[in-house]
C-alpha cells in the first residue's frame, strides 16, 4: 500500500493506529531495521511512543536506544550501536509538524542512509502523518465537546439564526421541559409556546439583543405539558463565522424553581396518609414539614419559611375558611391547597377559592396535579420574593439619590414629562435628560417605565403639596 493511499485511510482512526500504520508501512517501503513515531506535549512529557521491528511484530523500547532520547535538531541522522557490539545503526529524525512535538525516526544498517529519495519518502510520510494527526484531534475535541453537550445537567441548546430554528437540544430538555427535544427541533413556535405568556416578550427581546451581538442573561418561566411550571435562568451568546457574521446561536439554560430553603406544610390528622405524602414529596425534591393540627400550624406561621401549605381532608367548610383567613390578616404568605373530600360540595369549594385557597384537588386526584399544584404555587411564591428583594433595592438606591434626583423621579412617577418636570422645578430640559439618567442607572433600569415601576414598588409616591425647586446653577 502507498502512503497517499494509506494516509486516506486514516479518517476513522485513533493517533496509535495512525502511528502503527505508518511505521508498519515505511519499514516495508524502505527495508528499514525498524520505524517509530514518538509524540510529546510540549513540555517533553511523552504521550506516546510506538516502534515497529522489522519482520517481527513485537516492538522494540525506545529506551533502549539512547540516540533517540539524546537532545536533537529539528532533524538530523545519527549512528548507534549498543553496548554489545554488532553492527552499526543510523538513525534518521524527521520532524512530524506539531509545534516540534513529534517526530518519525527511522532506522537501518545501511551506512548511506537516508539517501536522497528515502529522505523525499520519509518527509512525505512525516508530513501525512502531521496532516492525520490534527484530523484526529479535531475530531476528539469535537467529541469531548459532544460527550459535555449530551451529559450535562442544563439544557444546551444552538439555534440557526438565519432559518431561526432549532438545531440542537440536548438530552437534559427532556427531563427540564417534559417533552422530547424532537417536538421543539426545527420548529421555533413550539419553544416559544412553552414559556409562560408572560414572559414571551422578553425571551424574544433578549434573543434579538443576542442577534444583534451582546451576550445575555435571562430569566423566564415555561410551562410543561403537564402544566408544571418551571423557572429558567438562561445565558445565550452569539456564534460567528469566519468573516464575523453571526450565523447561530448558543444557549445553555438552567433550571432554577426549587430554592433549597423553601418548604411544603402538609397539614394532615391521619398519620398513615400523612407519613405517604410526606414520603412522596421528598422523593420528588420538596422539604416537608408535617402538622397534626390547625391549632399547631397558626401558631407558628409567622415564623415559618417560605413556602406552600397542603391541607389534607379538610372539608369543613370552618376550617379551611379558619387557616385562610388566619393567613391572610397576619399577612403571612403561603399559598393553600387542599387536598379535600367535598362529595359534590361546589358550593364550599367556591367559598375556598374565594378566601383565597390556591388550589383544590378533589380526590381521587393524580399524583401530577398534585405536583404541578405545588409547582405553580411556589413559582408565585418565587415571583414574590423577587419582587419584594427588587422592591428593597430600589428604596436602598432612592436613598442614596440627591435631592434634585429624588425629585426628578418623582415628576416621572407622576406621569410628567420632561418639560413639565423642568418648568416645575425651573431647570433646563436638558438638566432633566441628564438627572433622568443618573436616577435609571441607579436604578439599573434599562427603561423609563421599568425605572417607573421599581419607584412605585418601593412606595415612592408624589406628594401633593411639591413645590417647584429652584434652577440648577
Amino acid at each position: 500500500m502507498t502512503l497517499s493511499a494509506l494516509s486516506s485511510s486514516w479518517m476513522d482512526k485513533d493517533w496509535e493506529r495512525i502511528a502503527t500504520d505508518a511505521v508498519t508501512a515505511l519499514a516495508g517501503i524502505l527495508n528499514l531495521e525498524f520505524a517509530a513515531v514518538k509524540l510529546s506535549r510540549s513540555s517533553g512529557q511523552v504521550t506516546f511512543r510506538h516502534s515497529l521491528l522489522k519482520g517481527k511484530s513485537s516492538a522494540i523500547s525506545l529506551e533502549s536506544l539512547p540516540q533517540m532520547n539524546y537532545p536533537w535538531p529539528i532533524s538530523g541522522v545519527a549512528d548507534w550501536q549498543s553496548s554489545a557490539g554488532g553492527s552499526t545503526t543510523r538513525i534518521a529524525r524527521i520532524p512530524i509538524g506539531l509545534n516540534n512535538d513529534g517526530w518519525l525516526f527511522a532506522c537501518s544498517t545501511d551506512a548511506q542512509f537516508p539517501k536522497d529519495s528515502e529522505f523525499v519518502i520519509l518527509s512525505n510520510c512525516a508530513s501525512q502523518i502531521a496532516i492525520a494527526l490534527q484530523d484526529w484531534r479535531g475530531r476528539e475535541k469535537d467529541k469531548r465537546l459532544w460527550q459535555f453537550a449530551e451529559h450535562s445537567a442544563n439544557v444546551l441548546w444552538i439555534l440557526d439564526a438565519n432559518v431561526m430554528q432549532m438545531e440542537y437540544l440536548s438530552p437534559a430538555f427532556a427531563r427540564i421541559w417534559g417533552q422530547a427535544p424532537a417536538a421543539v427541533l426545527g420548529e421555533m413556535g413550539r419553544w416559544i409556546d412553552t414559556i409562560h405568556p408572560d414572559d414571551r416578550v422578553g425571551a424574544l427581546a433578549a434573543l434579538d439583543s443576542v442577534l444583534s451581538g451582546e451576550v445575555v442573561v435571562q430569566h423566564y418561566r415555561i410551562v410543561r405539558p403537564d402544566l408544571v411550571i418551571r423557572r429558567i435562568r438562561q445565558t445565550l451568546f452569539p456564534i460567528r463565522d469566519a468573516q464575523g457574521r453571526i450565523q447561530h446561536v448558543g444557549g445553555a439554560a438552567e433550571d432554577v424553581t426549587k430554592p433549597a430553603n423553601m418548604q411544603v406544610y402538609v397539614l394532615n390528622t391521619d398519620t398513615s396518609s400523612r407519613r405517604r405524602l410526606s414520603h412522596m414529596l421528598q422523593r420528588n425534591g420538596y422539604g416537608v414539614t408535617l402538622f397534626t393540627s390547625t391549632a399547631n400550624f397558626l401558631g407558628v406561621a409567622p415564623v415559618l419559611v417560605p413556602g406552600c401549605v397542603i391541607l389534607v381532608g379538610e372539608s369543613a367548610e370552618a376550617k379551611v375558611l379558619r387557616i385562610v383567613s388566619e393567613l391572610r390578616a397576619r399577612r403571612i404568605d403561603l399559598p393553600v391547597i387542599v387536598l379535600g373530600n367535598g362529595l359534590g360540595e361546589v358550593s364550599l369549594v367556591v367559598k375556598a377559592m374565594k378566601a383565597g385557597v390556591t388550589d383544590w384537588l378533589e380526590a381521587p386526584h393524580k399524583l401530577t396535579e398534585l405536583l404541578a399544584a405545588i409547582a405553580s404555587a411556589l413559582a408565585g411564591v418565587q415571583d414574590a420574593i423577587i419582587a419584594d428583594q427588587a422592591s428593597e433595592l430600589a428604596r436602598i438606591h432612592i436613598a442614596e439619590m440627591t435631592p434634585r434626583e429624588r425629585e426628578v423621579l418623582l415628576g416621572l412617577v407622576a406621569g410628567e414629562t420632561g418639560k413639565l418636570i423642568a418648568r416645575r422645578l425651573g431647570i433646563s430640559p436638558r438638566t432633566v435628560e441628564l438627572h433622568r439618567a443618573r436616577v435609571m442607572e441607579r436604578l439599573g433600569a434599562r427603561t423609563l417605565s421599568e425605572a417607573v415601576f421599581l419607584a412605585a414598588s418601593a412606595g415612592l409616591k408624589p406628594q401633593p403639596d411639591e413645590r417647584p425647586g429652584k434652577p440648577d446653577i
